[in-house]
């Protein structure tokens, strides 16, 4: 009796370290965020998470759009959607954040939690594409865990990049491929950006506090909660009209080019002209003067 009563307690320990590791998904959080988060992928078989912030604006990590292969980089959807990535808006090395524009628009985003209300001990879940040791990719799946610490914190990567930036520590299992994903509160709002991890409860989060201050300076449209759970859009001018204006600007560089090139090939020219009518004027005078003294 006592055999079985032992084998009981260490059946129920392992049952109870398996669901901190692998925890069943909030089905609540994971419906309400999932039509806004994407795998992100190349043709030179890079395998990354991104989510929506706005209609054509996704997130992900400086470390996965900087080895991207831009013209065949895309973001599929669970339910089948693929939009294309357009180009790189923003990114920050220090914070390992990007912000990209892709094709299409999605109706679908998420809302930012109001930073504030972000505190250890909290339930949260990330949702991404994690990959296993042979590179098969477990797509749109959710983990759970608590915040252990929020603090600033440095790291490293192989290439020898070095980051620096405010992060939630996590116990919600990530794994390569979990990059640039979100990390969610109960309600479903992104509290940080999946980045790194050390261990199955030693994971990290950029906060989203950093995300929203390189926003703020691209003045890119997202949605939060404010202290009273409402939804406010921040940043009204949207980045649709500074994508049309750098638009303008791009195609009209050309142009300006191809000016000041004329400019310069005709400044050239009457440079050219000027000497050489110099040149023939003073030889023509050189000549009058060995008339003149020839006749002496």
């Amino acid at each position: 009796m006592k055999f079985f009563r032992q084998i009981s307690f260490i059946l129920l320990f392992l049952i109870s370290v398996q669901s901190d590791l692998y925890p069943v998904p909030d089905s609540y959080v994971y419906e309400k965020a999932i039509k806004s988060i994407g795998l992100l992928t190349d043709k030179n078989g890079s395998v990354a998470s991104a989510f929506f912030i706005n209609n054509n604006i996704i997130v992900t990590n400086w470390h996965v759009s900087e080895s991207l292969h831009l013209s065949s980089a895309k973001v599929t959807m669970k339910s089948g959607s693929v939009f294309k990535v357009k180009r790189i808006i923003l990114e920050d090395k220090l914070s390992d954040l990007s912000v990209l524009e892709v094709s299409g628009s999605n109706e679908n985003y998420l809302t930012f939690a109001d930073n504030n209300t972000i505190s250890k001990g909290d339930n949260v879940y990330s949702i991404g594409n994690p990959t296993n040791s042979s590179y098969e990719v477990s797509k749109f799946k959710m983990t759970k865990g608590k915040i252990k610490f929020i603090r600033e914190e440095d790291w490293f990567y192989d290439d020898g990049s070095d980051h620096l930036a405010y992060t939630i520590q996590h116990t919600a299992t990530i794994k390569p491929g979990n990059s640039g994903g979100p990390l969610l509160d109960e309600n479903g709002n992104v509290v940080g950006v999946n980045t790194f991890f050390y261990s199955y409860t030693r994971n990290y989060a950029v906060h989203i506090d950093e995300l929203m201050s390189l926003l703020e300076k691209e003045h890119i449209t997202y949605s939060s909660l404010d202290s009273d759970g409402s939804v406010d859009t921040r940043y009204a001018k949207k980045v649709s009209e500074k994508i049309e204006k750098d638009r303008w600007d791009y195609n009209n560089l050309g142009l300006i080019i191809l000016l000041i090139v004329v400019f310069y090939a005709g400044t050239m020219i009457i440079i050219a002209i000027g000497i050489s009518t110099f040149v023939s004027f003073s030889r023509r005078s050189n000549n009058n003067s060995s008339d003149r003294w020839s006749q002496y």
